[in-house]
């Protein structure tokens, strides 16, 4: 049964390999997965919605009107690090010195862009485009982050072996059944049936089985935040 529960394991890390890469190879990002953090985007984008982005579109083919997520080109002087924002492109423009394509963003809740944060974005900020919304799922999936979603994988592993050692019981392997002859007033001696045990006759004219044989064979994300 180890060895059942290992190719059970081993099924489910590539099914979930294969889904790794699948996903990888559909939206050009190894996570395109972000929760919208903030109100800067509503009414089109709503605390906790849900938004799916694709990389395989190209910056150079971005054009106003496109909701993106990318990080900021300068960081956050509060943390240090450069935050995760998903904006709308507000303007497109091009370096003349080395003809450069920079973008500038703006949330449609907030009066203008915010200088260090919507601009500039260059090609190397751009994390992709948005391409599908679910509203309020980011409620669920900030819920399931770690050590929460690693106990409950261990969980849905843990059933589902039980699940699958349930539906394909070990089927054990016949028992050695008994033979005893029997023997007339005239001392003939019945067959027994031939299961492992053998029928002696002893000097009385009887005879009992004699055991021979009765051995038995023993046959398992990256969250995105909304610049506010």
């Amino acid at each position: 049964m180890i060895r059942k529960e290992i190719k059970y394991l081993i099924i489910i890390v590539a099914g979930i390999t294969i889904i790794f890469i699948g996903v990888r190879f559909a939206f050009g990002e190894p996570n395109p997965f972000y929760v919208v953090a903030s109100g800067s985007m509503i009414p089109n984008l709503n605390i906790n919605d849900f938004v799916i982005v694709s990389h395989n579109i190209p910056f150079d083919n971005l054009k106003v009107g496109d909701i993106i997520v990318f990080r900021t080109y300068y960081p956050n002087p509060d943390t240090g690090q450069q935050e995760t924002i998903v904006h709308r492109v507000a303007q497109i423009v091009t370096d003349p010195d080395n003809g450069q394509r920079i973008i500038r963003t703006k949330g449609d809740a907030n009066p203008g862009s915010i200088p260090q944060l919507d601009y500039p974005i260059f090609q190397q900020n751009y994390i992709g485009k948005v391409v599908y919304v679910i509203p309020e799922l980011g409620v669920i999936t900030d819920a399931l982050r770690p050590p929460t979603n690693y106990i409950l994988i261990g969980l849905i592993l843990v059933v589902l072996i039980y699940y699958l050692r349930k539906k394909n019981p070990e089927v054990p392997s016949p028992n050695v059944g008994a033979s005893i002859g029997n023997t007339d007033n005239l001392g003939s001696t019945g067959k027994g049936e031939e299961t492992g045990y053998t029928s002696t006759t002893d000097t009385g004219g009887s005879d009992r089985g004699v055991e021979t044989d009765n051995t038995k064979a023993n046959g398992g994300s990256t969250v995105g935040k909304e610049g506010s």
